[in-house]
C-alpha cells in the first residue's frame, strides 16, 4: 500500500509537489496556514502546468499538532528554514522527515531533534500566484528533485518518495551523497538572492556572495562543487 505523504508547510513548492502527487492518486495531507491554508480547506489546491490545469481536493489542516500521524507516513518538510525548530518539535518522537528546505541547516536541526532525515534538493519553479493557486513551469517535465539520506546514504524514505514524484512527473534521481547536491544550489541560490533585490544585480556582489560561501565550507572542511561539476561527473 502507498505511504501517505504529509507536507508540512504547504506553500508553492509543498503545494505544488503535494498537489501533483494527490492528482495521481497519492494519499496527501497539508498543514497550511492562513488565508492559503483556509482556500486549500475550501477549495482545494488549483494547479497549472504547461498544457493543464487541475484542481485537486486534498485534506488540509491548520497545524502539525491536528494530524494524526501514521508510522509509515512520508512527512515532507517545506517551511522557511527558520521555523525548522517549531516544526520539530511538534512531530512525534522520531518521526522520520524529508527536508526540501535550502541550506544544511535545517537538515542538522531535523536530525539533532531524534528525526531521521533525508534530504531533497528542489529544482522546481513553482510560483503561488494566489491562495490556493500554484503554478509549476517547466517542462516537458515539471521540474527536478534529487534525494538522499542526511547527511549521508541513500535510504528507503528516498526511494519511495523519488519513485512517486517521478510517477507525478518529476525528474527524480536518488544518491548516496547528496550533500554537495545541497552546497551547489545554495550558490545559485545567493545570486538569486541578489537578483530578486536589484534590478540591475552588480557581478561584483554576486561573485563574493558565493567566494565568501566556498570560504566557510573550505575552512569547516565540506565538500562543494559548482552545479556545472556535479553533472559533468555523472
Amino acid at each position: 500500500m502507498a505511504r501517505r505523504v504529509v507536507v508540512v508547510g504547504a506553500g508553492a513548492i509543498g503545494a505544488g509537489l503535494g498537489g501533483a502527487l494527490a492528482r495521481r492518486g497519492r494519499d496527501v495531507v497539508f498543514v497550511a496556514r492562513g488565508e492559503h491554508g483556509r482556500v486549500l480547506r475550501t477549495d482545494g489546491v488549483s494547479l497549472r502546468w504547461s498544457g493543464g490545469r487541475a484542481t485537486v481536493r486534498v485534506p488540509t489542516v491548520h497545524d502539525v499538532s491536528d494530524v494524526s500521524f501514521r508510522d509509515d507516513d512520508l512527512v515532507l518538510i517545506c517551511v522557511m528554514g527558520q521555523h525548522t525548530a517549531e516544526v520539530a518539535a511538534s512531530l512525534p518522537p522520531g518521526q522520520a522527515v524529508v527536508s526540501l528546505q535550502n541550506g544544511t541547516g535545517p537538515r542538522d536541526r531535523l536530525v539533532a531533534a531524534g528525526h531521521p532525515t533525508t534530504a531533497a534538493v528542489v529544482y522546481v519553479p513553482a510560483e503561488r500566484v494566489a491562495p490556493g493557486q500554484v503554478i509549476l513551469s517547466a517542462a516537458p517535465h515539471l521540474g527536478t528533485v534529487w534525494l538522499g539520506a542526511w547527511p549521508t546514504g541513500a535510504g528507503a524514505d528516498a526511494h519511495d518518495l523519488a519513485a512517486a514524484l517521478a510517477e507525478a512527473g518529476f525528474v527524480t534521481r536518488v544518491t548516496a551523497d547528496v550533500a554537495p547536491w545541497i552546497r551547489a544550489k545554495t550558490l545559485a541560490d545567493l545570486g538569486g538572492v541578489v537578483v530578486a533585490l536589484c534590478d540591475a544585480p552588480p557581478s561584483d556582489v554576486v561573485t563574493a556572495a558565493r567566494d565568501e560561501a566556498v570560504a566557510v565550507w573550505s575552512a569547516a572542511g565540506r565538500e562543494h562543487r559548482s552545479l556545472d561539476a556535479l553533472v559533468a561527473a555523472m
